[in-house]
C-alpha cells in the first residue's frame, strides 16, 4: 500500500518533471525561433538598408547622368546650329569665290580684248596714214579732173534736154495710139457687140512660184481676170470666151500659142485666141483667163481683148517691163 502511494506521489513528480522538461525544449525552440527570425530580420534590415542605399545612389547617378545628357543634349544641339552657320558661310565663301574667279577671268578677257584692240587701233592709225596720203593724191587727181566732169555734166545737161524731148514725144505717140486703142474698141463694140460688157479688168503676171513680177522675160504665166454682170437672160446657157492679145497697135503678137476663131457676130470677125474657156453665164461672174508668154516676149504695151462666140465684150491695156 505504501509503495502504492509512492508511486502515486512519484507520478506527479515525474509529470511535472517531463512537462517542465518539454516546457523548456518548448521555449529552447521558442529561443532557437526567436533569434533565428531576429538574425533573418536583421539580415532584412541590413539588406534593405543596403538596397535603400543602393538606389540613393542610383537616384543621385540617375539625377546626374539627366544632368549630364541635358548638357550633352544642349552642347550637342549648339554643335549642329554651329555647324550649319559654318556651312553656309562656307558655301557663301565659295561663290565669292567663284564670282572672283569669274570677275579674274572677264578682267583678263578684257585685257587680252584691250591689247587686241589696241593692236589693231595701231595697225588701222597706219591704215588710215596710208589712206590720207593716198586721198590726198586722189584729191589732187579730182580737182584736175574737175573740169573735165564740168564738161562732162554739161553734156549730159543737153543730152537730158533731148531726151525730154524724146519723151515728150513718145508720151505723145502713146497719146495718139491710146485713142486708136480707145477708138478701135468703140469700133468692135459697133461691129460685134455682144449684148453685155466685161468689166474691172486686171492683168497679172506671175513667175514659176506662183509669185507676181512685172518684167517680161520673168512671167511665166500672163492671167486676165474680169467681171460679166448683168447679163440678159437670153445669154445664160453656155458660152465660149476668147483671150486675144495685140501689140498696143492692134497687131497680132507673135511666138504665143494660138488658136484662129471666127466670132459669130452680126459682123463676123476673125479672131486669134491665146485661150478659150468654156462657161455656163449666169447675171453675174468672175471670170480669170490666161496665157503663157513664151521666152521670146518682149517688155511693152499689150491690148487684152474678151469675145464672147457671139460678139465682143470689152478689153483692158497693160504694160511689162
Amino acid at each position: 500500500m505504501k509503495n502504492e502511494n509512492q508511486l502515486d506521489d512519484k507520478n506527479p513528480v515525474r509529470n511535472l518533471k517531463i512537462i517542465i522538461w518539454i516546457l523548456a525544449v518548448l521555449l529552447t525552440g521558442a529561443v532557437i525561433t526567436a533569434f533565428s527570425f531576429w538574425a533573418k530580420s536583421n539580415k532584412y534590415e541590413n539588406e534593405t538598408a543596403d538596397l535603400v542605399s543602393d538606389i540613393q545612389v542610383m537616384d543621385s547617378t540617375k539625377v546626374s547622368l539627366e544632368n549630364t545628357l541635358s548638357d550633352l543634349e544642349g552642347s550637342y544641339q549648339g554643335k549642329i546650329d554651329e555647324n550649319e552657320l559654318l556651312t553656309r558661310t562656307l558655301e557663301s565663301r565659295i561663290l565669292e569665290v567663284e564670282e572672283l574667279k569669274e570677275r579674274i577671268q572677264k578682267v583678263r578677257s578684257q585685257l587680252a580684248k584691250s591689247q587686241e584692240m589696241n593692236e589693231n587701233i595701231n595697225a588701222r592709225l597706219v591704215q588710215l596714214e596710208e589712206l590720207k596720203d593716198s586721198l590726198e593724191h586722189d584729191i589732187v587727181n579730182l580737182q584736175g579732173q574737175n573740169e573735165e566732169l564740168r564738161a562732162a555734166n554739161n553734156e549730159i545737161a543737153t543730152e537730158l534736154t533731148l531726151s525730154h524731148e524724146e519723151i515728150n514725144a513718145l508720151n505723145q505717140d502713146v497719146q495718139k495710139l491710146d485713142q486708136k486703142n480707145r477708138q478701135l474698141v468703140d469700133r468692135l463694140f459697133q461691129l460685134a457687140p455682144a449684148g453685155f460688157v466685161a468689166n474691172n479688168f486686171k492683168v497679172t503676171a506671175v513667175r514659176k512660184n506662183d509669185k507676181i513680177t512685172a518684167k517680161a522675160g520673168r512671167a511665166n504665166e500672163i492671167r486676165v481676170a474680169f467681171d460679166l454682170k448683168n447679163v440678159p437672160q437670153q445669154f445664160q446657157t453656155n458660152e465660149e470666151l476668147y483671150l486675144v492679145i495685140t501689140n498696143f497697135d492692134g497687131t497680132p503678137v507673135a511666138d504665143i500659142p494660138s488658136k484662129s476663131i471666127k466670132v459669130k457676130s452680126e459682123t463676123p470677125i476673125d479672131i486669134v485666141a491665146v485661150d478659150i474657156e468654156q462657161i455656163k453665164l449666169t447675171d453675174l461672174q468672175s471670170v480669170e483667163m490666161s496665157f503663157a508668154p513664151g521666152k521670146n516676149f518682149e517688155s511693152g504695151l499689150y491690148n487684152a481683148l474678151v469675145y464672147a462666140d457671139h460678139g465682143f465684150l470689152g478689153a483692158t491695156s497693160f504694160e511689162l517691163r
